[in-house]
């Protein structure tokens, strides 16, 4: 047993050698599995941005980028069926070799562009979206097995600053690696065909993931802890049932109610705006959003305000980082060689910062306290974008890149701190009985309304231009103050 004595030689915050693991050290899997999951999040949805803007898609389509980011959102919808079906440690390793055929897949069908081969850029896109769908589906697997691998939530609890070191090491590695290393390729060599060089970039995203499934299939333990015996999808749709209605405050036959006319309603909109003539994408969007808005219609009114809340409070920021790539490249004449340095390092420090400024704050004060000083901040900072628009500094002198750099770090620093609010205030809406499922069904609230917000970015800046849609941005953060009035604010 770990004396007192040997702790404190140790230092308080050393993590144990094997947490009383009979398969050895798990800090070795810990770290790789969440590699392996915050690598492919950072394919789909920094990478494609950067991607298709460099290779001249409109604004309109890059908007719709951000739709990428719907099946980590929607995942606790088929989160169930991985823990029905096989082991977790099958579905990973399926999953992570489905990842890297698919990367590799991309990058061959660059560098067959690069080299003239009529590949249309919508085989690109559905590519995406499948790499969208596995990646999310990957991150149950690993969360799950996590879980199954390391039982103890106190034991669980030491390895969190492993799982964030990984997860945070996996976006280095993409938004600032791979990006600067297809920058070098573009400046020499395929005579600067960006196609190319975004090939080479996604080879290695796909060895990246190879090495990761190779080590997984071969060296991941067996966990083969008792569990209870495998349901069937009735009983797991009851329980998806009840923990959704307890969430809504509601009961489970009302919940019943809103999950099946909520959808109907959304795709009763949607159809009508397409024969009225709207766009396909728009048209799906606006049902989506107004399903939304028939779920929140069924639950009682003091949990609809709350979502209500969780729903509109990024709204802002969302609505600005949803176009930040295409602004910075081509707005402000960024190239990938600064961006990478920017988004890859800079970006993600100041990202830390805010979060970690921010859970102090509220741990020091309560979240009672801290929400509207933390809101504000986060809010406020949506101003120096809109001084960005307006001002236009290029980042082709040196005083501009500064300029530029010094903005997007702080609106980073800003954006982590209303992270922090959100993140501890979903957390306090979670019943005790529910808890990963309430916090998976606010989490999806919280971003999946923004992200609808932000897919319509691309439309806007078309009709507005940047300065416009940031405008717009911060008007959209002011519901959620407003709300702030109102929604119950524990400690």
């Amino acid at each position: 047993m770990d004396s007192p004595a040997n702790r404190d030689a140790r230092g308080s915050d050393a993590l144990p050698d094997s947490l009383g693991d009979p398969l050895g050290d798990p800090r070795w899997w810990v770290f790789s599995t969440y590699f392996a999951q915050g690598f492919p999040y950072m394919v789909v949805r920094a990478m494609s941005s950067v991607f298709f803007t460099d290779v001249g898609m409109s604004e309109r389509a890059l908007g719709y980028l951000n739709f990428l980011g719907l099946p980590w959102n929607l995942k606790f919808l088929w989160a169930p069926f991985v823990d029905i079906y096989s082991t977790r440690r099958t579905w990973m390793i399926l999953i992570q070799a489905l990842l890297t055929v698919l990367t590799a897949l991309l990058a061959g069908l660059c560098l067959l562009r690069g080299d003239g081969a009529g590949v249309p850029d919508a085989i690109l896109v559905w590519l995406f979206i499948v790499l969208a769908f596995l990646a999310a589906t990957n991150d149950i697997a690993i969360d799950g097995y996590y879980m199954e691998g390391i039982s103890d939530p106190k034991q669980q609890a030491a390895y969190t600053g492993l799982r964030v070191t990984a997860y945070r090491l996996a976006m280095i590695v993409a938004r600032f690696g791979i990006i600067l290393a297809v920058a070098e390729v573009a400046k020499h060599a395929f005579g600067g065909n960006l196609y190319s060089a975004w090939g080479c970039g996604f080879a290695a995203g796909a060895v990246v993931m190879a090495v990761l499934t190779v080590t997984h299939l071969v060296k991941l333990p067996h966990y083969q802890q008792p569990r209870e015996p495998m349901v069937g999808g009735r009983h797991a749709g009851t329980a998806f049932l009840n923990s959704f209605a307890a969430y809504l405050e509601v009961s489970p036959r009302r919940s019943l109610v809103a999950l099946v006319s909520a959808p109907l309603l959304g795709l009763a909109l949607s159809a009508v705006l397409l024969a009225l003539g709207v766009p396909g994408v728009q048209a799906l969007t606006y049902g989506f959003a107004f399903m939304l808005i028939a779920l929140l219609a069924q639950a009682k009114p003091v949990i609809a305000l709350s979502l209500a809340f969780i729903m509109f409070y990024k709204i802002g920021d969302e609505i600005i980082f949803s176009m930040g790539t295409p602004f910075l490249k081509r707005y402000l004449l960024v190239d990938n060689t600064q961006l990478a340095w920017m988004s890859g390092l800079l970006g993600l420090v100041g990202s830390i910062i805010g979060t970690t400024i921010g859970g102090l704050w509220i741990k020091r004060t309560g979240l009672r306290r801290a929400i509207w000083p933390l809101t504000l901040l986060m809010n406020l900072n949506i101003l120096a974008y809109i001084w960005l628009a307006y001002e236009r500094p290029l980042a082709t002198s040196t005083l501009g890149f500064l300029t530029i750099g010094t903005v997007y770090t702080i609106e980073q620093i800003a954006a982590g701190l209303g992270n922090a609010v959100l993140i501890v205030y979903i957390l306090r809406t979670c019943k005790p009985e529910f808890k990963a499922g309430h916090y998976a069904i606010g989490s999806a609230f919280m971003s999946v309304f923004s992200a609808l917000f932000g897919g319509m970015g691309g439309v806007i800046v078309e009709q507005v231009d940047y300065l416009g849609l940031f405008t717009i941005g911060f008007l959209a953060s002011l519901p959620a103050m407003a709300l702030l009035f109102f929604v119950r604010v524990k400690d």
